[in-house]
């Protein structure tokens, strides 16, 4: 299963500490530090503006602490991710008709997105 796992691939294991996969050639490896580590050798200003899974904005502390976690913003964290941890950590993404259904369902819902504000 580890060799499955994207690079930079973190995983809490306290309140206090973290593990962080490596790939290598040979396969990878786990190291443990602690958040406060973490936090500094993974600066958190390179957190994109953009989810790469939805394109959409990543204004909030929450949408960044996800992305370190899964690469994806909360909303997507909650829809795609949440009770799928392991097919997520193994490289599952969601399919062109499953973003559909997403846009979808939050233009139903009326979630608020930065592209919907007017001047």
């Amino acid at each position: 299963m580890t060799d499955k796992l994207q690079d930079g691939f973190c995983e809490e294991i306290d309140k206090k500490r973290v593990r962080v996969w490596t790939n290598t050639t040979s396969g990878g490896y786990w190291t443990t530090m602690s958040k406060l580590r973490y936090d500094k050798e993974f600066d958190k200003s390179k957190t994109p503006f953009f989810c790469p899974v939805c394109k959409q904005a990543m204004l909030v502390d929450i949408d960044k602490q996800n992305y370190f976690k899964y690469k994806c913003c909360f909303k997507c964290c909650i829809f795609f991710v949440e009770g799928r941890e392991e097919r997520w950590k193994t490289g599952w993404r969601p399919s062109e008709d499953d973003m559909k259904r997403y846009y979808e369902w939050r233009e139903q819902k009326k979630i608020f997105s930065i592209d919907k504000i007017e001047p």
